[in-house]
């Protein structure tokens, strides 16, 4: 059996994986004690032979350089720049969302005909409950927020995404510490704009991403503010499809709804690690997957948020 939008097209399946040549490059692997003889010349000869052709030789250290790859700074990889001054600085990713999906405009023009027409399909229930605070907003007053962390408790939150409705389209800003001690910044930053929005949009955010934040603002002495309103749309997936879905996570949604299976996205579980790494060593290879795997949740609850406005459905086929 398999889920699939009511009223909705079926969508083909994306493939999961990325075919992946293995014979494109060779290694080879010098052998403690043997100087630049890597084996001895009876061996080479019976794998010249095997290998119809001279063997090569590595030398000394040479897979070292062959393995070792230049290190990338985040600017290099990233459109960006630095914010804050010389006092308060990190590295802020601030670009309009069709930059980064083709379906952009699509989802601006869907989003605001639903809200600001007022044709949602939300039922009485619904409208007296978790979107009380919601549906009368102005849709400019939402933001969007997603949150990449060290860990779950009391480490650093190195990434803050948001993203909310202008008046050319949404438009996706990305706070960015670029060692943990930019993280205070982030927070300066995040509390001095969250004031012009009413309600908070997340996914398990009112469990995990405010909380989160206000106990790393409290730590760093930064009164985060507060909002009015917060919509968590995970809440809203359990009361609809927990009985549909494998589960509820947000990866999951994104492929029942928007039809659209992540390749090559870094686990949510590697992230830390990957972002001590870059803390360490400077090269920012890693970082890019993490920012690109933050706007995807971004743009995956804007898409859920309309789905479920538009009074879309999960059945089982």
């Amino acid at each position: 059996m398999s889920v699939t939008p009511v009223g909705r097209r079926r969508k083909q399946k994306p493939p999961t994986s990325t075919p992946v040549d293995r014979t494109a490059s060779t290694w080879y692997y010098p052998v403690e004690g043997t100087g630049d003889r890597m084996i001895d010349e009876e061996l080479r000869k019976k794998l010249e032979a095997l290998n119809r052709g001279p063997l090569k030789v590595a030398a000394k250290g040479a897979k070292a350089a062959r393995t070792k790859k230049k290190t990338v700074r985040l600017e290099e990889l990233v459109k960006g720049e630095v914010v804050g001054g010389p006092e308060q600085p990190f590295y802020l990713v601030d670009r309009p969302l069709g930059e980064m999906f083709d379906r952009a405009e699509e989802l601006t023009r869907e989003f605001r005909a639903v809200w600001l027409a007022g044709r949602h399909a939300l039922s009485e229930e619904e409208l007296a409950g978790p979107w009380r605070e919601v549906i009368d907003v102005d849709p400019k007053r939402l933001l969007f927020l997603d949150i990449e962390t060290c860990g779950l408790t009391s480490t650093p939150a190195f990434l803050v995404g948001t993203m909310h409705l202008d008046d050319d389209g949404f438009r996706m800003r990305q706070l960015f510490a670029r060692d943990y001690t930019e993280e205070r910044h982030v927070l300066t930053h995040l509390s001095e704009r969250v004031g012009d929005f009413e309600t908070l949009v997340t996914y398990n955010g009112k469990s995990f991403d405010w909380p989160y934040l206000n106990d790393r603002a409290v730590y760093h002495a930064v009164t985060l503010g507060r909002v009015a309103g917060h919509l968590d749309l995970l809440h809203e997936a359990r009361r609809r499809w927990k009985h549909v879905l494998p589960n509820c996570q947000l990866q999951t949604l994104e492929y029942h709804v928007a039809g659209r299976r992540r390749v090559g996205d870094l686990p949510g579980s590697l992230i830390p690690e990957a972002y001590h790494h870059y803390v360490r060593s400077g090269n920012a290879r890693q970082m890019v997957d993490v920012i690109h795997h933050n706007a995807l949740d971004l743009i995956t609850m804007a898409e859920l948020m309309l789905f479920i406005l538009q009074g879309g459905d999960l059945t089982w086929e």
